[in-house]
């Protein structure tokens, strides 16, 4: 499944002065690889890199252009090469191999589409689907916006491949973002566009499913309902490809919460902070779900991940202060409850509020065991270290749902307005 092939084009490559052809195959996994067709004799590509060989320093990724014999030509952006030399002449060099970073698809004149609706299919991995509720039309969407609009669809055997990704912890491809949009532009840009777009979604994908999807595929498929006689794609292999929790144990709310999610989020993604302090803050919350890590990275990656959002707010409110008090702020200002999780704390006790110490509040229940993990402080048991770890994960899945779903919105969820820890779940070893 893993290594099966998805697509594969064959086009001859143009590389230091010499051509050859190079098949390149798009895999399930997200990888692209591209062999040579027989003998590409590149003897300047053996010359140029010569020096980085000798030194035993790696070759530099470079961009190739290529053309497809049923016309159009490829992009390589960032392709690594392989080489292969035949006795000791650098002039009796073959390239083997070209893996790039992007491989870019077009065999289109490169005039705008105007007028039209342009449907863009962006392969996923990793993105668990969302049934549609029978009261719902089948085709709504679930984002939508002036001139464009999102849908997802699974791909055959999608559940078998969830399965796989909770099994192996590794990605595959499990679904497909259909964008609609009505833009004056050509072909490339329309891709470009797209993947611009479901930027947001991705990392709100990964707030309700605790797995990172990553694109590995965007294509134009349809202009005004009609399939194009050209062809116009992008190969990615450069998004993050992170399983986080395998699509196991995580909350997972259904479609009409997911799509209110992605509707306020958005706008927030986009409008509240900075979209750099959201990636990162996100992308510590995957971090700590990542299986095979120590309970220590998983609670460091939880407090790095709060202190993320938490500094984005106080920059923008221009407030000053230390750690705990920056926490509060953050919980205060999105209305995060977290009574419950502070007495559910392996760490925290009332006691810890006599006043002798201002960096133990309630908000801050986590900070012995954050300070243990980040910095070697005062010894915390497995234990109590466990249900912190627990705690924290619940407060930073509320943080972020709070700081994605508009206040008026949130009393009507169900799922995603009852994020609470077991204590039954918090027993793991490493």
């Amino acid at each position: 499944m893993f290594d099966d092939s998805i697509d594969s084009v064959t086009a001859t490559v143009d590389a230091y002065n010499s051509r050859g052809e190079v098949e390149f195959t798009l895999y399930e996994n997200g990888t692209v690889g591209g062999e040579s067709v027989g003998t590409f004799e590149a003897p300047e590509a053996g010359e140029h890199f010569k020096k980085n060989v000798e030194d035993n320093k790696p070759i530099p990724k470079e961009d190739f252009h290529a053309e497809m014999a049923e016309g159009g030509e490829i992009t390589l952006l960032d392709a690594r090469i392989g080489m292969k030399r035949q006795g000791f002449q650098w002039k009796n060099t073959q390239i083997t191999q070209l893996h790039p970073r992007r491989l870019q698809i077009d065999s289109h004149n490169n005039e705008p589409l105007i007028g039209s609706s342009v449907t863009v299919e962006i392969d996923l991995l990793n993105a668990e689907y969302l049934p549609q509720p029978r009261s719902e039309p089948r085709d709504r969407p679930m984002l939508e916006r002036d001139s464009w609009q999102v849908n997802i669809e699974p791909v055959n055997n999608h559940r078998n491949r969830i399965d796989l990704i909770q099994e192996r912890k590794q990605p595959v491809r499990t679904s497909k973002l259909i964008v609609e949009q009505h833009d004056n532009c050509p072909p490339r840009i329309h891709l470009q566009r797209a993947l611009e777009r479901i930027e947001p979604l991705i990392r709100l994908f990964a707030v309700l499913q605790g797995v990172l999807p990553a694109p590995i595929r965007a294509s134009i498929t349809t202009i005004d309902g009609r399939s194009p006689s050209w062809r116009c794609e992008s190969w990615i292999t450069d998004y993050r490809q992170s399983v986080g929790c395998a699509h196991t144990g995580h909350p997972f709310p259904n479609r009409s919460e997911a799509r209110v999610l992605f509707n306020d989020g958005y706008e927030t993604y986009l409008d509240e902070l900075d979209e750099e302090t959201f990636n990162r803050a996100i992308s510590w919350y995957i971090d700590a779900l990542i299986y095979g890590r120590t309970v220590d990275a998983r609670m460091a990656s939880l407090a790095s991940g709060i202190e993320q959002l938490a500094e984005g707010h106080r920059a923008r409110d221009k407030e000053s202060g230390k750690t705990a008090h920056k926490i509060k702020n953050l919980i205060d200002k999105l209305g995060v409850e977290f009574e419950d999780l502070a007495e559910f704390s392996g760490t925290f006790t009332d006691d810890a509020l006599d006043g002798s110490d201002p960096n133990r509040i309630s908000e801050y229940f986590y900070s012995k065991s954050r300070n243990f993990v980040l910095h070697g402080d005062e010894k915390v048991d497995s234990q109590e270290l466990n249900l912190d770890y627990e705690a924290t994960l619940w407060l930073f899945r509320r943080i972020l749902v709070r700081q994605f779903i508009k206040a008026e919105n949130y009393e009507n969820l169900d799922t995603l307005s009852c994020l609470s820890p077991n204590r039954t779940n918090a027993g793991f070893t490493d």
